[in-house]
């Protein structure tokens, strides 16, 4: 049960330092697209962080499943439901910063591409 906990914190640490760090990487590089406080509505953005959150879904996904050493699946789903809860409460502080497509597209993936990495590791 301890390292099912911990695989999927582990997933969960990876996925928001990454999501963390090319968000603030994102803000230096683009400062008049990405102003604190204001909309967003670049679809170029939008749809890079829709990419990056896809990509960072399987990698905590894999890891999940890696430390998990069993029921890699499972894990992955585990995984996937904890940051579907955190990114509901994220995207609530963010609902008029952005899109609605985006919010809600933006969460429909977050399990998808979590056991997406799970199951690539569980092929492995």
């Amino acid at each position: 049960m301890g390292r099912s906990i911990l695989s999927v914190i582990a997933g969960v640490v990876l996925w928001s330092v990454l999501w963390i760090a090319t968000g603030a990487a994102l803000a230096a590089l683009f400062p008049d697209i990405i102003v604190p406080e204001q909309y967003v509505g670049h679809m170029g953005m939008l749809l890079t962080y829709l990419a990056a959150s896809i990509i960072y879904s399987i990698a905590a996904g894999y890891l999940t499943g890696t430390v998990a050493a069993r029921d890699h699946v499972k894990h992955g789903v585990a995984l996937g439901v904890v940051l579907l809860a955190l990114g509901i409460y994220f995207e609530s502080t963010y609902w008029d910063l952005l899109p609605v497509w985006y919010h809600l597209t933006f969460l429909a993936l977050l399990i998808p591409g979590n056991v997406a990495g799970a199951a690539w590791r569980a092929a492995t």
